[in-house]
């Protein structure tokens, strides 16, 4: 972000330089978010939090991080970009509202919706 910003200054308006970057960062954050929503699912990239070894326990692990990742990407979109700027990125229920231009109440319910469905995904997926 600092790079961006050195490398338009010029173009930049930095009458208030915190609220500009703040609000540039989650910009350009929701952007990176609504790409890798566009990614294919049979893009199996190595979780940097967790390396997964080759031995039954680390692959029931996989499995079950590829289920989660599934059902996170079945949310409806909307709800799903909710569930990840909350949950993924930190962004607190009133910076969502606000950078998305909805009501807090909205969000909330929407996040609500979205750990319902992920819930009930996840359950019926395991019962299989």
């Amino acid at each position: 972000m600092f790079v961006y910003l050195w490398e338009r200054q010029a173009d930049v308006n930095l009458d208030h330089p915190f609220t500009y970057l703040r609000r540039a960062t989650i910009s350009r954050t929701i952007n990176w978010i609504k790409r890798e929503q566009r990614i294919d699912l049979t893009d199996h990239r190595e979780d940097p939090v967790l390396v997964v070894e080759t031995d039954t326990e680390a692959s029931g692990l996989h499995h079950q991080l590829d289920a989660v990742r599934e059902a996170i990407a079945a949310l409806p979109p909307k709800c799903g970009l909710i569930f990840r700027l909350n949950r993924f990125e930190g962004l607190t229920m009133a910076e969502i509202s606000e950078y998305l231009s909805i009501s807090p109440n909205t969000v909330e319910n929407q996040i609500g919706k979205a750990l319902k469905l992920l819930r009930s995904q996840l359950k019926s997926r395991q019962a299989q």
